[in-house]
């Protein structure tokens, strides 16, 4: 029996509640890179300065897009809509991944990602230098102050330029096409493991 991809084409099926409360199954696609970097452009995490150097982050409500674009866009078929709150979480459990531990080989890192339906892929990657990693940073975070709060926003493209460069091989995808989610994932795991291998600095005097 061969072992089953990750295919950004094949149809999902996920059970979905409605806003009348009832439960039905729905199928949808897998967003497109261009969608999700879209998407990931209207997420922000913002976080108060409430003064003597406390913040506290704000939980933010559900994008009213997201059920645009599971409703409109991502949706296989007829059938009633959902909500932005059922949108958001079938977008965040279809695009979801777990990481395993990174493995060092020389100057190579195999970092294993496992998709939803427990499908297993792995990654291998060379390190970026430091100012990969410096540029990487400056790019993906973008933060404005406004007030007494600070409004922070990600770019996935930059985690996809970062993965694309640094990239030797990746297993498990069919059509060996990796959606930008799962290489933003790696990536934030390959510049843990990159943290963690250089440690901290020991100073003998």
């Amino acid at each position: 029996m061969s072992e089953k991809l990750f295919d950004v084409n094949q149809q999902i099926s996920i059970k979905a509640q409605l806003p009348d409360g009832s439960i039905k199954a729905i199928t949808v696609r897998f967003p497109t890179d261009e969608e999700l970097i879209e998407r990931g452009r209207r997420i922000k995490v913002v976080t108060l300065n409430l003064g003597r150097g406390i913040q506290e982050t704000v939980d933010q409500d559900p994008d009213p897009a997201d059920a645009e674009l599971i409703n409109k866009i991502l949706r296989m078929g007829e059938g009633p809509d959902v909500d932005e709150y059922e949108a958001y979480r079938i977008i965040e459990e279809i695009t979801s991944s777990s990481m395993g531990e990174a493995a060092f080989d020389g100057e190579k890192v195999s970092v294993p990602l496992t998709a939803p339906g427990g499908i297993k892929t792995a990654h291998e990657l060379r390190l970026p230098t430091a100012k990969e990693k410096f540029t990487y940073d400056k790019q993906f975070a973008s933060v404005r102050s406004q007030q007494n709060k600070q409004v922070m926003s990600f770019s996935l493209s930059t985690a996809g330029d970062l993965y694309d460069k640094l990239k030797r091989t990746a297993t498990g995808y069919a059509g060996d096409i990796v959606p930008i989610v799962h290489k933003q994932a790696v990536v934030l795991a390959l510049l843990r493991a990159r943290e963690a291998a250089l440690g901290s600095a020991e100073v003998n005097f």
